[in-house]
């Protein structure tokens, strides 16, 4: 009996969907609150905590682009034993931007994910993201992409800190996602993540970055992981004929599914991803290739496997 069918079985449906995200981890969603108080989430913490028991996944990473997570996790996992639950950090403004010593602290808190700048990339705010920032955060308006944050210094070679960031996140075994900034800082990261043998990077959302099929190769090519979201789906960002076609291009081992969850009228995280999985199944990936990236590579990832 494959692992799929064994899933179905277990849940007493047919519905494969449901097979698919058994035991799965989201290693990228947005929690509530996030931005402002006045910016809703579909679900509270707890709630999503209670969808994912409800249809049985593995567990999630909480993300925010402001503040660590960590101790929402820690008072979650207490609440929720049944559902791993992980906390992380973002290094934007918030947080120090390339702080070497926020990414200790974090991880002496518990973080097993942390993310290089997203609303703080120079990258970022050169291509106008952070809407959703610029209407409750006044100072956000004032962020010029010359305030932007860049990991590479003028002669291209990857700024002392990131070194030393990467350094502690290899020592502590944390998974590091790219996130906002541009795709060719993210080359200059791989090669000196192989470099030192660094081997849990991941590419976050390359496609709506504007990487090239290319520069993802490259990427994957190094050993490195692409991250697929669904929530870029449904903002009509990215077609799933582009995400299949990188699926098959650099092989569903290299790729890991993630909601990205993060507005009030999104479904919560968990169904979000049984929504993603089917969707790609729908559209013809195989199921054990969806597996793979939802189930398989993020545990590997998070050192669940061993």
């Amino acid at each position: 009996m494959s692992s799929i069918l064994a899933a179905e079985t277990v849940l007493g449906t047919k519905r494969i969907e449901d097979g698919f995200i058994q035991g799965a981890i989201d290693l990228h969603a947005h929690g509530y609150p996030e931005v402002s108080l006045e910016f809703k989430g579909r679900v509270t913490d707890p709630e999503w905590a209670e969808a994912a028991l409800k249809l049985r996944m593995g567990g999630f990473v909480i993300k925010s682009h402001l503040w660590p997570t960590m101790e929402r996790a820690y008072a979650l996992q207490i609440e929720f034993p049944a559902v791993k639950i992980f906390g992380s950090l973002t290094l934007n403004p918030p947080v120090g931007g390339l702080s070497p010593w926020a990414v200790e602290s974090a991880v002496q808190l518990g973080a097993k994910v942390l993310w290089f700048p997203t609303w703080g990339a120079r990258f970022d705010i050169e291509h106008h993201g952070g809407k959703y920032f610029r209407r409750h955060l006044p100072f956000y308006q004032e962020l010029t992409p010359e305030k932007g944050i860049i990991l590479v210094n003028p002669s291209g070679t990857l700024k002392k800190e990131v070194q030393e960031i990467i350094g502690i996140a290899q020592k502590a075994d944390l998974i590091v996602g790219t996130g906002h900034i541009s795709p060719g800082e993210t080359l200059k990261l791989a090669e000196y993540c192989k470099s030192v043998g660094f081997k849990k990077l991941i590419f976050t959302h390359p496609l709506t970055l504007g990487a090239s099929l290319q520069e993802i190769e490259q990427v994957a090519g190094m050993g490195f992981y692409i991250e697929l979201t669904c929530l870029h789906i449904l903002l009509q960002v990215v077609k799933v004929s582009q995400f299949i076609e990188v699926i098959r291009k650099i092989g569903d081992h290299r790729c890991v599914l993630a909601t990205d969850a993060f507005f009030s009228w999104t479904p919560p995280a968990p169904e979000m991803l049984r929504l993603f999985a089917g969707l790609l199944h729908y559209h013809g990936l195989d199921p054990e290739a969806i597996r793979q990236m939802v189930y398989q590579n993020p545990r590997e990832l998070l050192g669940l496997n061993e």
